[in-house]
């Protein structure tokens, strides 16, 4: 063999071996990139899941407090229009402001009681079921009230169901604390 074709044949083999390199390199050039763009994807669809659910769960934390400052609020409310009431049976008062002050109670019980759509769906389960509790003792206030002509309702009665009233409003208070606090994040059906 010549030199010339040991040449050509050194220059083929040569090319060959770029070429081969060349391909395998590319080869691998391209997955590595398909992979960095696959794991950069993946990472940026789990920063942005991450963010919407930190951002869905801030909304809720304020939708919550909005909702449950409203919900104290009107608790307040219903327990002083309660104990206006008790106020005046143990005064022997049953005339006009006994019947406003009755009137003022089924008033502030309604907003009570309008307030659960809003609680219910946003609470966590702890204050759902202290404020389902705490409306069941407002109803049966009103219930035991609303039977009765002014002059039949007895103090002691009444007190004591003021005094319910109030323990469940505490309840509630502090269930809503707790619930700030520590409270889940996200309503669950629980």
């Amino acid at each position: 063999m010549d030199q010339g074709w040991a040449a050509i044949i050194a220059a083929m083999v040569g090319l060959v071996g770029a070429l081969g390199g060349a391909l395998a390199g590319g080869y691998a050039a391209i997955r590595g990139a398909r992979e960095g763009a696959e794991r950069a994807a993946r990472a940026a669809l789990e920063h942005a899941a991450r963010q919407a659910r930190d951002q869905h769960e801030h909304w809720l934390r304020q939708e919550r407090r909005a909702a449950y400052a409203d919900m104290l609020k009107d608790a307040d409310e219903h327990e002083m229009k309660v104990a206006q009431l008790v106020s005046y049976v143990e005064n022997g008062d049953t005339g006009a402001q006994f019947l406003e002050a009755m009137a003022d109670v089924q008033s502030s019980q309604i907003r009570i009681i309008r307030r659960i759509g809003p609680v219910m769906t946003i609470a966590s389960r702890g204050v759902r079921e202290a404020y389902k509790t705490y409306v069941k003792v407002c109803r049966r206030t009103s219930a035991y009230l609303m039977g009765r002509q002014p002059a039949d309702v007895d103090s002691d009665e009444a007190g004591q169901y003021y005094r319910a009233i109030v323990l469940r409003g505490g309840v509630l208070t502090m269930t809503v604390a707790a619930d700030i606090q520590t409270g889940p994040t996200v309503p669950t059906g629980e």
